[in-house]
């Protein structure tokens, strides 16, 4: 560590110090999905066969219930044609 006097200019001193430090390897955890491989007449074949499209189980009539009923579906679609792929980077 140094100490610099400023002189008469300020009452203030100019400290520095030179550390050396190692950068630290992160591990950051991610998952995706392969949406470039989706068979993707399959996927329309599944979701127009799913309740979203089907007279027995007609859309849901509210728009929150919708929202859910659409999430539902295309997540579990997702998870049969794109399951997720986990891992790490360093």
């Amino acid at each position: 560590m140094r100490v610099t006097d400023a002189g008469l200019v300020s009452d203030h001193r100019l400290v520095t110090a030179r550390l050396e430090c190692r950068r630290m390897k992160v591990k950051t955890s991610y998952s995706s999905r392969n949406i470039r491989e989706i068979d993707i007449a399959g996927f329309d074949r599944a979701m127009r066969a799913s309740s979203l499209f089907t007279a027995a189980d007609a859309p849901a009539d509210t728009t929150d219930g919708f929202a859910d009923q659409l999430q539902d579906v295309v997540m579990t679609l997702l998870d049969k044609f794109a399951p997720l792929r986990a891992g790490l980077r360093h």
